[in-house]
Order: structure tokens, then sequence, then C-alpha cells
């Protein structure tokens, strides 16, 4: 059932975004890169606990919308990778660890831009969409974390600030948290949540 409601809402704001192309606009294209701040995740696997803390990471991805002057919409794809910084277990305590924690997320986002006499223009936005996260070779001491993939949905709030270049470029850097619902890695369900700092260029038609 909740996938069904994922899916018809999806279904949603992409036939609204079609339906309002009419309106006096501009589709655009952009791409962005940024630090990733993954949060730690606690794992079972085997009736055993064990939480992963990771280091600062990388993002970048691109898209392409349509720009309605106030309102925009969008379709978007973003990597995300942060490697495992300490392991926390009951039979080593907190150690060093290896391997990373990465995500391909597709998302459909919807922005509001507060117009304004000044160059910056803030903006506010949000979207929902469906992540592969994947577990990769994470080990510490002699435990080895089953590495693993899953698809589940995601969602994503954003704030921040648009310049404009000139009639056709602008960038903008913004605040985003990236969040999804657990993945389950082998026999255990983890964790993914991050905080995201962009720069986002974008050209416009």
């Amino acid at each position: 059932m909740g996938k069904k409601i994922i899916l018809a809402t999806i279904c949603l704001l992409v036939s609204m975004s079609v339906s309002e192309v009419s309106v006096a606009g501009d589709f655009y294209v952009s791409g962005n890169a940024g630090l990733i701040w993954l949060g730690d995740t606690d794992l079972t696997e085997n009736n055993m606990s064990r939480e992963v803390t990771f280091d600062s990471g990388f993002g970048f991805g691109g898209g392409g919308g349509y720009d309605f002057d106030f309102m925009r919409a969008e379709a978007e794809i973003v990597y995300r990778r942060n490697n495992v910084n300490k392991v926390s277990t009951v039979e080593y305590g907190t150690v060093s660890g290896s391997g990373d924690m990465s995500s391909l997320c597709f998302m459909v986002n919807g922005f509001y831009d507060f117009k304004n006499t000044t160059f910056l223009t803030p903006y506010i936005g949000a979207g929902i969409g469906v992540a592969y996260v994947d577990m990769n070779d994470v080990s510490a001491e002699t435990i080895q974390i089953s590495g693993d993939g899953d698809t589940v949905f995601a969602y994503q709030a954003e704030i921040g600030f648009n310049n404009v270049i000139n009639e056709t470029m602008s960038f903008d850097l913004g605040y985003r948290y990236f969040a999804t619902t657990d993945p389950s890695f082998g026999g255990g369900d983890a964790e993914y949540k991050s905080h995201n700092i962009l720069i986002r260029f974008r050209y416009d038609f």
C-alpha cells in the first residue's frame, strides 16, 4: 500500500510539471557537486549489533527541469559516497574500519524562488524518489560486514541562495537534507541520513 502511495505521488508531481509547461518560463539543465556528512548507522547482522561512523564524503549529480518564474520542477540524479571511519562492536570496542557506503538516487524535485530586487534569490525545495544504497567491503578487525545493496524510497529538503550570472547562467549555494527508508544489508537493516552542502550551476535555454 505504501509503495502505491509513493508511486502515485511521483506520477502526480510529474503530471503537474508537464501540464504547466504552457506557462511562460524556461527549460534548464543543471549540475551540482558538494560535501556529504553521513549520519552514523546501526547494523544488526547474525544477532550482532554494530555501529558504523563515516568520514565526510562527496557527491555530484545533474538534472533538468522547467522554471515557471517563481516555481521550478525538475528531475535529478545524484551519486554520493562516504568512506567508513570507525566501527563499534561488542568484541573489540571502537576500532578503525574500512569500506564505504554509497547511494545513487533518482529524484523529482520542486522549488520555490523568493524573487526580489537583489542579485541573490533565496529558495526552498523538496523532493521524493528512489535510491540504490550500497554497503561495500565494510570491515573492522576480523569482522566482515556483508556487502549488499538495496533500493529504497528517498526524500529530501533544501534551502539556499541563487546568484544570477547572466540571462542564461546562474549558480547557487544550498544546504540539503537527504535520507531514505532503512536499506537492508544481508540479514539486517541500516540507516541512511545525510547533510549536504551543494554548489549548483544552472543553464536556462
